[in-house]
């Protein structure tokens, strides 16, 4: 069976639950696919700071824009703080 890497972004809200649901729909497809989930929530982000983003980016690989982690804490003033 062909299986492909997916990044999960994991937030506040909603997550747990999308994260679920997406799961059920993934078991039902004609191929595999391994979530590797990426902890964004609000506490994580100030914890970890910028650090955090580049961790996922790297997760993404080449697929990543290399300005990815700008374009995400252009939005997150928590992680401007740590």
């Amino acid at each position: 069976m062909t299986r492909y890497s997916i990044v999960e972004l994991h937030g506040d809200g909603i997550a747990t639950e999308l994260s679920r649901s997406v799961h059920s729909v993934a078991e039902a497809l004609p191929f595999a696919l391994d979530f590797v989930p990426v902890d964004l929530s609000e506490d994580n982000r100030r914890k970890r700071g910028f650090a955090l983003y580049d961790e996922a980016v790297a997760l993404f690989g080449s697929r990543a824009p290399h300005e990815w982690s700008e374009v995400l804490s252009a939005f997150d003033a928590s992680a401007q703080t740590g």
